[in-house]
């Protein structure tokens, strides 16, 4: 996708599904919410090569990958669950609070290694080539 139809999907959804305080009052309830969760790049032809989603609107949005909820599912589960469609890399520096799978495109990062965390952000990576 180019910048223009990624923004254009942003503005969409943006548009119908706007956060507002009574929505989640908790979490933000600004304009623009939705897009602010989502880190994007582009390659040098302008098509995006990276998207990274963010879990703090997850009372709101959904993200599902898989059949799976990503950020309502407990990390262990989830890495294990995709695990099974494409192994991570085991040897990945920071193993514990990101799991790579570079066959299959996503990774999932999570911001503490103790307790039932959930997945904190998935980034898409070669998924949206």
């Amino acid at each position: 996708m180019t910048k223009a139809e990624v923004d254009e999907c942003l503005r969409f959804y943006t548009d119908k599904y706007e956060i507002t305080y009574e929505q989640n009052p908790h979490k933000f309830h600004v304009s623009g919410a939705i897009k602010s969760c989502f880190q994007l790049e582009y390659d040098p032809n302008g098509k995006v090569n990276f998207i990274q989603i963010s879990s703090v609107l997850n009372d709101v949005l959904k993200c599902v990958f898989k059949n799976i909820d990503v950020f309502n599912t407990k990390a262990e589960e989830l890495v294990k669950e995709i695990d099974k469609i494409s192994k991570y890399d085991r040897d990945h520096w920071e193993l514990g609070w990101t799991y790579d799978y570079p066959e299959l495109g996503p990774t999932v990062f999570r911001t503490s290694f103790f307790g039932n965390i959930v997945c904190t952000s998935l980034n898409l990576g070669e998924m949206v080539n």
